[in-house]
């Protein structure tokens, strides 16, 4: 069972779709991306936009997408997941987009982002 709020990682072995069926079988909506779609901040915020039907004048920047997160997941509604599957082929965005939505979680935002992916090589320190 995978928390319902903040920033988590799955196993591979758990697909994608049936992450987004638990989290829809508690009225959550779940916007879908695949991270081979998302290696740079345009493309990141593109697929996002697509996957959440953002409205056409979306700004496409990080501004732009707090402010549609915060619209969609308020304290309040059902909740938003933002699941990224193959999460590991996203370039340098996903920490900042992690970052978001930790803050709007803080905020009270019911909001999960599910990363689905290889786990990032372990990097021993000198």
């Amino acid at each position: 069972m995978i928390p319902r709020t903040g920033v988590h990682r799955t196993r591979l072995s758990t697909p994608a779709a049936a992450t987004a069926a638990q989290f829809a079988a508690d009225g959550w909506t779940t916007w879908l991306v695949d991270g081979g779609d998302g290696r740079t901040k345009t493309e990141l915020l593109a697929a996002i936009a697509e996957a959440g039907d953002f409205p056409e004048w979306f700004g496409g920047n990080w501004d732009a997408l707090v402010d549609q997160l915060r619209d969609a997941a308020p304290p309040e509604g059902p909740g938003v997941c933002l699941l990224i599957d193959r999460s590991d082929l996203l370039g340098a965005g996903l920490a900042i987009l992690s970052d978001i939505v930790g803050d709007l979680v803080a905020e009270g935002a019911r909001l999960a982002l599910i990363l689905r992916g290889r786990q990032p090589p372990f990097r021993s320190v000198p």
